[in-house]
């Protein structure tokens, strides 16, 4: 059954292998299941410090700042692999547009996202 989640994810994974051609540095195995953690150097280690975040994952790949892996934000990433592997090929639009119905009730469009609440219960 999980190769059936992974196919599922496949299109957004695939997105975090094209990030690791263009600007990977290194891979991690993690301890919690997750399969790539990859920390990331040009073009973009820049993406992730504007927008002030350490992580950002797609599919089953993390895309890690240099030198910022956390453990506990492992368990966060974890959690949103698991998402993807819900949601499949859908997940990115789902979560932008769990971020503008957070925008619009008037909250912060990261923190009162849906699918980021739920990841911040798994940390």
């Amino acid at each position: 059954m999980k190769w059936l989640k992974r196919l599922w994810a496949g299109p957004n994974t695939l997105l975090g292998f094209a990030a690791l051609a263009l600007g990977g540095k290194a891979i991690r195995q993690s301890p919690h299941g997750l399969h790539y953690m990859l920390e990331m150097g040009s073009p973009f280690d820049w993406v992730l410090k504007t927008s002030q975040k350490t992580a950002i994952t797609l599919g089953e790949v993390v895309l890690y700042r240099p030198g910022q892996f956390i453990p506990r934000r492992a368990k966060h990433e974890c959690r949103h692999i698991h998402q993807y592997e819900q949601w499949g090929p859908f997940f990115l639009p789902a979560y932008l547009t769990a971020c503008v119905i957070a925008k619009a009730q008037g909250g912060d469009a990261y923190r009162d996202n849906w699918f980021e609440k739920d990841a911040r219960s798994a940390e």
